[in-house]
């Protein structure tokens, strides 16, 4: 017997209990929430050493999903299972070794997620590395994000939190500036989008895209769109307003949400970085794909 068909009323409860909470919940988030800009828990020292002399680096980007794997929700999966299946995020990241990481839908203590730090637990698991982790949904015993992982130093950490978009639940993004080396230094973003609607994705894009072009100098933009690249659309006007470049974005072959075949995670770079490869990966440690890509900077140490 299936999963489903052997869960089927306690799915179906499921979605009923989510979408009567999701309205309390916004409505709650619009009264406590606070300001736009997020809170933030920011680790960075100088023990997790900046690339010497190298001129290509690795970064990677997944939604972590809130430690679920592809289940159908984290509420469901027990403690143990949880730390289990963020081991195996841990296993494909220790063996694709990045040098930066952003992840999405990245859990600080929640109550229906096993009540501990994913981002923190992950940064253990992989060590030694700083990170920077943004919380667009804290309240009501529920604390999430975004976050980057990183190997150089992180300054200038920054959390934002979009505008309500109801019945969907906060998003946003998390930017830092990475060292990737002596006199090289990165932006690094690593957002999520919202999932129902293009309107407020394209909303979103132009807010962000406002936010980053008051940071000068290279950026890396990471992250799960929850769109795919149409000529003309959103995602194309938000490159080429900061002057980023997808790997070869028509693609039909790269898809990273394999429910419905779509290529909704993405890595965009500035005119400072080439791609030298570009890789999504076929590991099953989310309902989404991770997506790796090896980046030659084209600056002078």
């Amino acid at each position: 017997m299936s999963f489903l068909k052997k869960n089927k009323r306690r799915l179906l409860g499921l979605g009923v209990f989510v979408l009567a909470f999701s309205g309390i919940f916004i409505f709650v988030l619009r009264v406590v929430a606070g300001p736009k800009e997020a809170s933030l828990l920011v680790r960075s020292t100088e023990t997790a050493a900046a690339q010497e002399a190298k001129q290509t680096f690795k970064v990677m980007t997944l939604n972590l999903a809130h430690g679920r794997l592809d289940g159908p929700h984290q509420i469901l999966l027990s403690r143990d299972q949880i730390q289990d299946n963020l081991e195996s995020v841990a296993k494909v990241v220790r063996r694709e070794s990045p040098f930066i990481l952003g992840v999405q839908e990245a859990d600080d203590v929640s109550w229906w997620s096993s009540r501990e730090n994913h981002v923190q637990l992950l940064a253990e698991k992989i060590a030694p590395v700083n990170f920077v982790q943004g919380h667009h949904i804290a309240g009501m015993g529920l604390k999430y994000g975004t976050a980057i992982l990183g190997r150089g130093p992180m300054k200038n950490g920054y959390s934002y939190r979009f505008g309500y978009s109801p019945p969907t639940l906060l998003k946003g993004f998390v930017i830092s500036e990475v060292t990737l080396g002596p006199g090289r230094t990165v932006w690094f973003v690593s957002v999520h989008l919202d999932f129902l609607r293009s309107k407020v994705r394209a909303r979103q894009m132009d807010r962000m895209a406002a936010i980053l072009k008051s940071k000068p100098g290279a950026k890396i933009v990471v992250g799960d769109f929850n769109c795919e690249w149409v000529e003309g659309g959103m995602l194309q006007r938000f490159t080429e307003t900061l002057e980023l470049k997808a790997f070869q974005p028509e693609r039909d072959d790269l898809s990273t949400f394999p429910t419905f075949s779509k290529r909704i995670d993405w890595i965009l770079v500035s005119e400072e970085f080439d791609f030298e490869s570009y890789e999504v990966l076929e590991d099953t440690i989310s309902d989404h794909r991770a997506v790796t890509a090896e980046l030659r900077d084209r600056r002078k140490p």
